[in-house]
């Protein structure tokens, strides 16, 4: 996939909230769980100004981040028609992004100050002098890279062992390969249009650090909050192209990963879950449908799966109707609309607890589990649903 990998980034040590010598009360004993998200993991948002190659990054402290694709079409009335013929002319891709930028110390306060004040630089022009006069050499591009959500995949080639891959590739291997780099040069290329910086000085909850070691007429804001937009430019033609003239292909080979490089397409990998699929199918015994798997994994996976087991006296076995049953007969038996609609709905439950007690049997079994002879609702289950896959 081109350049996809995660080896650069964020540069060493570059968040510490420890940076400037003082300690905020705290001592060495602190440790900043969000200096390692950032530092080791990466968690983070970057800019790079693209005249200057400067960049500037932030915990990735995201409160929105917001996508929109604008289709352009003109209507071209036609005399005869109801309609207007409708004529495309671009997409356009716009994002919203708000980030949240808090201070755990009096340093990092200070050191917040300083990236946010960079990032606001990277909103005005390169100049160059002419005679006595300034004039635009450079406008102020920027490119933005917010972990793998907006990156650029301009990069990305199609891996030429895709179509040649067998149907024992499985889909672990893909999930495995997808990564992504805080590196800001491999951010999306466009231009901010707007930039909201709320210092939050009038809020009494956040309030402001004042500087320590006698300084005056001096505060630093302990969470500064960021708005901006973003207009992305694309760096490739991005479109369908066609295998033969009038006949629709893939998309096209120069960015096929646009916007997020996840690989989703390969011969090797469809017939991979085709096969996939046909051998569960047909593996099933007799009397278990892909729906009770399917229920069983919904009801039981997660917390405390043992909370939503039903006895065989709430189910009934053995072709034996339970306690639910005889709720719904009661309930038909009246015969009034409103007890008609209470009947319906228990036995739309009914059906979805005995599909999931099937399913979650079979899994049991599968896994070497002994359901013993009582029939399928009374076994106990086990308090370890780990077999569930």
């Amino acid at each position: 996939m081109g350049n996809n990998d995660d080896t650069n980034g964020v540069p060493p040590g570059y968040f510490d909230v420890f940076k400037y010598g003082e300690s905020n009360g705290a001592g060495g004993a602190y440790i900043d769980g969000p200096d390692a998200l950032a530092n080791n993991s990466q968690m983070v948002v970057s800019f790079q100004h693209e005249p200057s190659a400067t960049q500037v990054f932030f915990k990735a402290f995201i409160i929105a981040f917001n996508e929109t694709y604008a289709s352009d079409w003109v209507g071209e009335t036609v005399f005869g028609r109801t309609d207007p013929i409708q004529l495309f002319k671009q997409t356009s891709r716009r994002i919203a992004l708000a980030l949240k930028v808090p201070a755990a110390t009096h340093g990092e306060a200070f050191d917040n100050l300083a990236r946010v004040q960079q990032l606001i630089q990277f909103l005005y022009p390169n100049y160059e002098k002419v005679g006595a006069a300034q004039t635009i050499a450079q406008n102020p591009f920027v490119r933005m890279k917010v972990m793998n959500l907006a990156r650029s995949t301009a990069d990305f080639t199609v891996d030429p062992t895709e179509t040649k891959r067998t149907a024992a590739e499985s889909y672990k291997k893909i999930y495995t390969e997808y990564k992504s780099t805080a590196d800001p040069n491999k951010g999306l290329l466009g231009v901010i249009t707007s930039l909201t910086v709320n210092h939050n000085l009038d809020n009494p909850a956040i309030g402001v650090l004042a500087k320590e070691r006698g300084s005056s007429n001096l505060v630093l804001p302990k969470m500064i909050e960021l708005n901006l937009d973003f207009t992305v430019i694309h760096e490739e033609t991005l479109g369908w192209i066609n295998k033969q003239e009038g006949t629709p292909g893939a998309f096209n080979n120069s960015d096929p990963y646009f916007p997020y490089g996840v690989k989703i397409s390969g011969k090797g990998l469809a017939a991979y879950a085709e096969q996939n699929t046909n051998e569960t199918v047909s593996k099933l015994p007799r009397g278990v449908s892909q729906q009770n798997l399917d229920d069983a994994k919904a009801r039981f996976s997660g917390w405390w799966p043992e909370s939503r087991w039903k006895t065989g006296k709430e189910l009934g076995s053995g072709g034996e109707g339970g306690t639910m049953a005889a709720a719904i007969a009661k309930l038909k038996g009246k015969g009034d609309p409103r007890s008609l609609r209470k009947a319906a709905a228990l036995q739309a439950d009914l059906d979805y607890f005995r599909s999931a007690q099937i399913g979650i049997n079979y899994y049991f079994e599968k896994a070497g589990g002994k359901l013993g002879d009582s029939g399928y609702q009374d076994w106990t289950p086990p308090n370890d649903y780990k077999f569930l896959g």
